[in-house]
């Protein structure tokens, strides 16, 4: 009978024999370990190889065996079995778990889960592998990157697993929101004797150094059947890709073609798929789109607390209170990292510790409070956001830094100076804090006892004076959820985020009911009940307690804790299971093991609804240092921003009677608001907000690529009129106006920088010292190209030859032309004035056009007319051997003619001198015939 397969590999006896042969310091040995191939094999099989990175680490990483460092398993076998709970050792318990929470939930794979390969070879599997050590027994191995516990504990984004294979392209983020493009200078280009390589602009400041930008635009030029595949994919797995290639087909930026195609290939290759995908998503985590937002809004330092502290304004004098503004001991938000789980879990809740109360304290009210915040993120942030502030002589600070300092282990645990807030405070004072709001009943001094809120300090009153209206107007404090439901009388309302009720009848149905027509969830379900035994030797530590939490947002399933005074060591959450008879009658029901009867029911119901990214703009604009005094009109709060444009290219400021030349101007797309740095300061040091409406007058910014005096720029070489520089955009999104380059006055880092004007300078008397038949455009000179790397799959470059007739290119050669003198650069296309000529589609100023270089024509080319002529579409295999299409540029096609005409150019460029002028029937005769079979 055949055994299943294993999911892990054992790897003793092989990390043995390495061990061995090396010790051995034979050449023998040293091959046998290291290049077995090279020994004879008597039975004539392929040698075993043992240096390859075929070790999983938990964290997704590929690892070699003898570089591996192995650990105890107990833990990773209890976060992989997080429906059942083991007895683990006090040593390495449950309150350890932190440290394998955030490993990747694939790291065992299932039956139907792809399995990753080294090389793509099937008999080189990156399995999970075990060695057995005589001093530590059976053990996982991890790789070396994850063998400390303070890179264990932290929160990691890892990253799907690709479909088919584990290849990835040199620029897989053309087709996504934002592209990392580096700030290049100039790219690598092959000559006679040396290749030039890439020159980047590395930026130091005081907010770091980089030597790339983010930008908006990706290039869709580049030839790449990788990139295809990815861009297909995306396209079909997300909605936002989808409606981001909508707005660039609707702005001109792609082709209809293109989208089309996307989605054609999408519909073939995925359709019915949705398992498969479901799989390749199993285990990638992510950042949630709220705590995304909150991250970045309280980043900086000036996001901080106004707290009420006891300070000394020097030694030995009286602590005075006063209002401070301090940095947090606490994340504003948990749960900053979310699991994609096909079973609807997510991330590991945490589990708490029971809180075993000594000499009388009644802990109940300290464990239910502890349990919610720690589990609902919206509860959570509406304490960080209290009302007036946090006091040093109230709870709300102190069980912040708590929960962040006893449960979220990600984080390196710190308390500010001049804080009160310590998260390392013990927990009988946390208490001390709680009962400071016990209500009357419970403090007065009375001979009944009975009371059993009063005996165990919680009741429905208690949890309403931890969170009062005026402090926390978010939260509400209610009975039940039937009260919030049939209100008549205007109490509840839809403006909140959160309710919490406290009653003993059991809640039923669906988790979840709605208000005003906003859906709230249940988050957290706590059920409490008092032990059972003579009054007389009960204390308010016996009472048992079930917790259940969940993430919501489309993660419907539980997960569950027990409180009880045997649940010392036992500080976990474990996977709730739930009934399919429940299930199937409810669409979104309570916990099946909810127990029917208990001394208090506590549920908090968070509402469900996506955060919009437009409300919160001007906080992410406030992030990054941007100003927000000075906006547009033209949309809702958007601020104006630092102009892109080079020096000699900016227009006028729109301020009347300012002839200074604009430095910010409006982000959106289109828009002519723009004024200079004087005009701006005036209009921002007055410390309100102004709103400047754009210019009605489509001529205002007239002749602004000229301007009097020495700073006066120079003019275009284009036969086009100056006022048709700055057109109103036409349907197509573009200007019908005169330009050489569209990337030309287009900069990713947003400024011209200084030390691309150094770089300009050299260029420029580079260029005077060149002799050259033809006049040449010193505008072109100060170009700072854009990044186009050497992509191993195919050319970024249009590599068309100078000498080159082929009627599908735009650049129309007169009846003369200059051949380079070097005859291996053959990667830049002039035009007759000897700019260089770009097809390939950008980043453009949407007051540019491309202008085709026909002489006799003189006719302007937009943007898209380009974008349409660039793509061509050339059958080819993709890589399951199917035959598809793929998108090309003719810079493919000229790559392929190229390897035809490169022998003859040869023979040209010997029959005469390098820099000999040719006509173009003599030159390009010989490439009539290629171009027109190509």
């Amino acid at each position: 009978e055949l055994l299943p397969p294993s999911y892990f590999r054992d790897r003793t006896l092989d990390l043995n024999e390495f061990v061995s042969n090396i010790n051995s310091s034979t050449c023998r040995g040293f091959l046998q370990a290291l290049d077995p191939s090279r020994l004879a094999d008597p039975n004539g099989e392929d040698p075993k190889q043992f240096l390859l990175p075929d070790v999983l680490c938990p964290w997704g990483c590929g690892e070699y065996c003898h570089r591996a460092i192995p650990f105890d398993p107990s833990l990773l076998i209890q976060r992989h079995l997080s429906k059942v709970q083991l007895n683990l050792s006090p040593s390495n318990g449950h309150d350890k778990l932190f440290l394998v929470e955030n490993s990747r939930l694939d790291y065992i794979r299932l039956d139907n889960e792809q399995v990753d390969t080294v090389l793509m070879n099937d008999n080189w599997k990156v399995l999970p592998s075990v060695v057995l050590s005589p001093a530590k027994g059976l053990c996982i191995l991890y790789c070396r990157h994850h063998a400390s516990s303070s890179s264990q504990r932290r929160l990691y984004t890892h990253p799907p697993k690709k479909v088919g294979n584990m290849l990835s392209s040199t620029r897989p983020d053309c087709l996504s929101h934002c592209v990392v493009r580096p700030r290049s200078v100039s790219t690598v280009r092959a000559r006679a004797y040396n290749t030039t390589m890439t020159a980047n602009i590395f930026t130091c400041g005081y907010a770091g150094c980089d030597s790339a930008n983010v930008c908006l635009e990706g290039k869709f030029n580049i030839p790449s059947l990788t990139l295809f595949n990815h861009e297909v994919l995306s396209y079909w797995a997300r909605r936002d890709i989808q409606d981001l290639a909508s707005a660039k087909v609707d702005q001109g930026k792609i082709m209809p073609d293109l989208r089309d195609q996307w989605d054609e290939t999408a519909r073939r290759k995925y359709e019915g798929e949705e398992e498969m995908l479901s799989m390749a998503t199993r285990g990638a985590t992510f950042v949630p789109t709220f705590n995304a937002l909150k991250l970045q809004q309280h980043c900086t330092e000036e996001s901080r607390i106004v707290a009420v502290v006891k300070l000394r304004q020097g030694i030995g004098d009286q602590e005075t209170v006063v209002s401070a503004s301090l940095q947090r001991s606490w994340s504003p938000v948990i749960h900053n990292v979310n699991t994609q789980d096909p079973h609807k879990y997510g991330a590991i809740m945490k589990g708490i510790k029971p809180y075993m109360g000594r000499n009388g304290n009644a802990t109940m009210m300290l464990w239910a409070v502890v349990g919610m915040v720690s589990s609902c993120n919206s509860l959570h942030y509406a304490i960080d956001q209290k009302q007036g502030g946090h006091h040093y002589d109230n709870y709300s600070g102190y069980i912040l830094a708590h929960v962040n300092t006893h449960y979220m282990k990600h984080r390196d645990s710190s308390c500010p100076k001049k804080s009160p807030f310590n998260g390392r405070k013990s927990a009988s004072f946390l208490l001390g804090m709680i009962e400071k709001l016990l209500p009357r009943h419970m403090t007065t001094e009375t001979e009944d006892f009975g009371s059993e809120e009063r005996f165990f300090r919680f009741d429905l009153e208690y949890m309403s004076n931890l969170f009062p209206q005026s402090e926390y107007p978010n939260v509400c404090v209610c009975s039940s959820i039937e009260e919030v439901r049939h209100d008549n009388t205007g109490m509840y309302a839809a403006d909140q985020d959160v309710f919490i009720s406290v009653g003993k009848t059991r809640p039923d149905g669906n988790a979840h009911f709605y208000l005003g027509g906003m859906k709230y969830e249940a988050r957290v379900v706590t059920a409490i009940d008092v032990e059972e035994g003579d009054s007389h030797c009960l204390t308010p530590n016996h009472y048992f307690g079930t917790r259940f939490a969940r993430h919501g947002g489309g993660y419907s399933e539980w997960w569950k804790q027990s409180r009880g005074r045997g649940h010392k060591s036992k500080q976990m959450m474990k996977q709730h299971v739930q009934g399919r008879a429940r299930s199937n009658v409810l669409d979104d029901p309570y916990p099946q093991d909810m127990p029917d009867s208990c001394f208090y029911y506590v549920c908090v119901f968070v509402k469900d609804v996506q955060p919009v990214a437009e409300e919160y703009r001007l906080d992410m604009f406030k992030s990054i240092g941007a100003q927000c005094n000075v906006f547009c009109g033209c949309m809702n709060a958007n601020p104006l921003i630092v102009c892109g444009r080079k020096k000699e290219r900016r227009r006028r400021c729109m301020m009347v009677g300012c002839k200074t030349h604009e430095k910010y101007s409006c982000s959106n797309y289109g828009c002519r608001t723009r004024v200079c740095e004087e005009c701006f300061n005036g209009m921002a040091s007055g410390g309100d907000r102004v709103t400047l409406q754009p210019p009605a007058d489509e001529d205002d910014d007239d002749d602004q690529s000229t301007s009097s005096g020495d700073d006066a720029a120079p003019q275009p070489i284009a036969e086009a009129d100056d006022d048709q520089l700055n057109d109103v955009p036409d349907d197509d999104g573009y200007i019908d106006g005169d330009d050489e380059e569209v990337d030309d006055d287009c900069l990713d880092s947003g400024e011209y920088s200084d030390v691309e004007e150094e770089i300009d300078m050299d260029d420029e008397d580079d260029e005077e010292q060149i002799p050259s038949s033809h006049d040449w455009d010193a505008d072109d000179a100060d170009e700072v190209d854009e990044f186009d790397e050497f992509d191993g799959e195919a050319m970024a470059h249009e590599d068309d030859s100078c000498c080159d007739e082929d009627p599908g290119d735009l650049d129309v050669q007169e009846e003369d032309y200059c051949c380079d003198g070097d005859p291996c650069d053959l990667d830049v296309r002039r035009d007759l004035t000897g700019r260089d000529v770009d097809v390939g589609v950008g980043d453009c100023d949407p007051y540019e056009d491309y202008v085709s270089t026909d002489a006799l024509s003189a006719e302007r080319v937009t943007t898209a007319e380009v974008n349409h002529m660039d793509h061509i579409y050339v059958e080819g295999p993709n890589e399951g051997g199917h035959e598809e299409d793929v998108p090309r540029t003719n810079a493919v096609q000229t790559e392929v003619l190229m390897s035809r005409r490169i022998p003859i150019l040869m023979n040209l460029l010997r029959a005469g001198t390098p820099h000999q002028c040719m006509s173009s029937s003599t030159s390009l005769a010989p490439f009539a015939q290629d171009s027109t079979s190509g």
